[in-house]
């Protein structure tokens, strides 16, 4: 996912990816993604290492985040296109206005029907994508 991510826009990455460290040491250190250009869920634990939440400060913490941090980095770095890739609802749910004009539902690892169905485009596999925007 990354990947494509990358290929489309090279310097932001959205994702509600429990993993948050390895969401930022991919991005930023594989990819050369700035860390303030990474939206991703903040996981907090007490002194004890018991699990207390998310930062609600993330907006990719509660429901319409993705949404949020994409009309955030639109309006931000002034876009004036933005294209949303993912496999989820919570994906789709960034082309709300303000946000992605155009969403792409990968389906290489699992096809849910409902959000394919509203995807401007479906794809099964990166090497189309990549190939397809080359």
């Amino acid at each position: 996912m990354i990947r494509a991510m990358f290929v489309l826009q090279p310097n932001n990455v959205v994702s509600d990816d429990l993993l948050y460290h390895f969401s930022h040491y991919a991005a930023s250190s594989i990819l050369g993604i700035p860390q303030e250009n990474i939206f991703a869920n903040q996981l907090l634990f007490g002194s004890s290492g018991e699990f207390l939440g998310f930062d609600a400060n993330e907006p990719t913490s509660r429901s319409g985040g993705k949404a949020t941090a994409v009309q955030q980095i639109r309006k931000v770095k002034g876009y004036k296109a933005l294209v949303m890739i993912g496999d989820g609802a919570t994906d789709l749910e960034a082309r709300k206005p303000g946000g992605a004009d155009l969403f792409i539902c990968y389906a290489g690892v699992q096809l849910r029907e409902p959000v394919a169905a509203k995807a401007n485009w479906l794809v099964f596999n990166f090497t189309d994508l990549i190939n397809a925007l080359e």
